[in-house]
């Protein structure tokens, strides 16, 4: 059934090993305990924040926020506002395999970096190596798209229907 050892079986070596597995797990769980301490109240916090916001932003007349407006504060938004919409979303999961198209573009860049060699002579070093880091910085988290421009008529109250 199990493969443990009967007691007046036990070499002394073993039961040393016993004993520093022991302590390694009490030394982990340690850490673990510090980590918990430190996590749940900026957990909490976090969920009380996003409580409030939830407090704020209710359905008005059915179909809008109360809160959120559009077209510079003329318009209400419509219900799901952006904030709630932002709020429902699910938390992506971050896994190695979402982390692989980064890497291949830090690989891709540090291998650009090593073909153009040292800054040339007569190069600010700072402004090469800020450079260098808003590269870094957007092979690691490509920039947004811009979102784009829509031209709305203007109005002044919604058409009620």
């Amino acid at each position: 059934m199990t493969d443990r050892i009967r007691l007046d079986e036990l070499t002394s070596d073993q039961l040393d090993a016993l004993y520093d597995r022991i302590a390694t797990l009490e030394h982990v769980a340690t850490g673990n305990r510090r980590h918990v301490q430190y996590a749940v109240p900026e957990l909490e916090r976090a969920e009380a924040a996003i409580a409030r916001v939830r407090d704020l932003h209710y359905q008005q007349d059915g179909a809008y926020c109360a809160i959120c407006t559009e077209d510079f504060g003329r318009l209400q938004a419509d219900w799901p506002c952006p904030t709630i919409a932002a709020l429902d979303e699910p938390t992506p999961v971050a896994g190695p395999a979402a982390a692989e198209p980064a890497v291949s573009r830090v690989i891709a860049l540090y291998e650009r970096w090593v073909k153009a060699g040292p800054p040339p002579l007569g190069t600010s070093t700072a402004r090469w190596w800020d450079a260098r880091l808003v590269e870094l910085h957007d092979a690691v988290q490509p920039p947004a798209p811009a979102a784009p421009f829509v031209d709305r008529p203007f109005r002044t109250h919604r058409q009620q229907p």
